[in-house]
């Protein structure tokens, strides 16, 4: 996918449109997406949304400690950067904690999380045997 995709979120100047720097939600997917970014892709560079991320963390209107807690991690950690299933069951605890979360699909997460640690633990104890 063409990463001009992301023209969308400037305006003319090429700065970040007004609405969009005071949704943090939407500036920690920016920033997700632009740490997949490849050489040459000069939007990207440009659009990584850090310094727009961390002020409004740390604005007094950012009371979602939901939404902190997934941009203290993200700034920790980038997705990319993080094993896929240790990114899983961080996101589990994060996700459990959201209100609006819907409550089969966390007990599926859960249940899916928990019968590969125990395939890999049984995989483990025969190698070690």
């Amino acid at each position: 996918m063409s990463s001009d995709v992301f023209k969308q979120f400037t305006n003319q100047d090429g700065k970040f449109k007004e609405t969009l720097t005071n949704d943090v939600q939407a500036l920690l997917s920016l920033y997700e997406a632009s740490q997949l970014r490849v050489r040459h892709e000069e939007i990207l560079e440009e659009l990584l949304p850090l310094p727009l991320l961390i002020s409004s963390l740390l604005s007094p209107t950012c009371a979602i400690t939901l939404l902190k807690v997934e941009v203290t991690e993200a700034l920790k950690q980038p997705i990319r950067m993080t094993l896929p299933r240790v990114g899983a069951r961080k996101y589990i605890s994060t996700y459990e904690n959201d209100d609006a979360h819907n409550h089969l699909l966390l007990k599926f997460a859960k249940l899916d999380f928990n019968v590969l640690q125990k395939f890999h633990q049984r995989e483990l104890s025969e190698l070690t045997r």
